[in-house]
Parts: C-alpha cells; sequence; structure tokens
C-alpha cells in the first residue's frame, strides 16, 4: 500500500514488478484535498458552500464502491459536474490549458458535456490502483496508517 506519490509507485514497481499496488484511503483524502484546493474555483466552492464541500468530501467514498466506470461517471456527473463545467469556460483548442485535462473527472465531463475535444491521456492514478473494495471484501486493511 503506498501514497499518491509516483516516484515511490515506479520504485515499487521495479523492485516488485509483481506486485499489487494499491493506495491508502488517507492517502486519498489528502491528495483529494490538495487538487481541490490547486483549482481556484474548487477551492472557493470548497471554503464558502458547506453543501459543495460535502460533495467534494464524498468522492473519497468512491474508493469504497465496486469498480464500475459508468457508475463513478454517473456519480460525478450528478454530484459535482454540472455546476462545475458550466462555471468553467471552455477550452478551445490549442489552449495551453487543453494539455493538463486527462482522464479525470473534469476532462471527462468537459468532454461529454461540453462535446470539446480533449486529446486522450492515460489517468496519472487509475481507478485499479485507489479504489479499495476489492481489498476490503477480502478483509485486507484499507490504509497503512
Amino acid at each position: 500500500m503506498c501514497d499518491f506519490e509516483q516516484s515511490e509507485i515506479s520504485a515499487v514497481r521495479q523492485v516488485f514488478p509483481h506486485a499489487t499496488i494499491t493506495r491508502c484511503v488517507f492517502h486519498l483524502g489528502n491528495a483529494l484535498y490538495k487538487h481541490i484546493q490547486a483549482l481556484p474555483g474548487l477551492s472557493a466552492r470548497y471554503r464558502n458552500n458547506n453543501n459543495d464541500k460535502n460533495l467534494l468530501r464524498s468522492l473519497q467514498a468512491l474508493a469504497f464502491v465496486p469498480i464500475n466506470e459508468e457508475l463513478l461517471k454517473y456519480f460525478v456527473l450528478t454530484y459535482i459536474g454540472p455546476s462545475y463545467v458550466v462555471a468553467h469556460p471552455e477550452i478551445l483548442p490549442g489552449d495551453d490549458e487543453e494539455a493538463t485535462y486527462g482522464d479525470g473527472c473534469d476532462g471527462w465531463l468537459r468532454a461529454w458535456i461540453n462535446h470539446e475535444q480533449i486529446a486522450h491521456r492515460d489517468a496519472l492514478f487509475p481507478i485499479q490502483l485507489w479504489n479499495l473494495s476489492e481489498r476490503l471484501h477480502i478483509g485486507l486493511s484499507r490504509t497503512n496508517n
């Protein structure tokens, strides 16, 4: 079980190539919080609106939902997406910002709701690495703290 440091993940994969790597739910929460704080629009909503704060915090609960991409997309679209997508301007082809959106929720929402042409980029932390539902099902821990 690792935190969300790419260098740590790479080192573990190099030394133990056949190991199953998962993330710690505590570190998932920290990573989500840092990401929310790094996005001015979400950061302001998190600070100023308790309902939005609770919705954003609930993203951490996705670690306990069995892996089902459609369910994840439905959750994000229903509870997080519409007001956030509407509040942000369209990313135009060639914008510097265009390259920063990959397989994350924001990239998905912008591509499907706004029908923007966003280049595909693999997720830095694919759902299989941070989803803990299978670990819990077989009785393993959800955190290393």
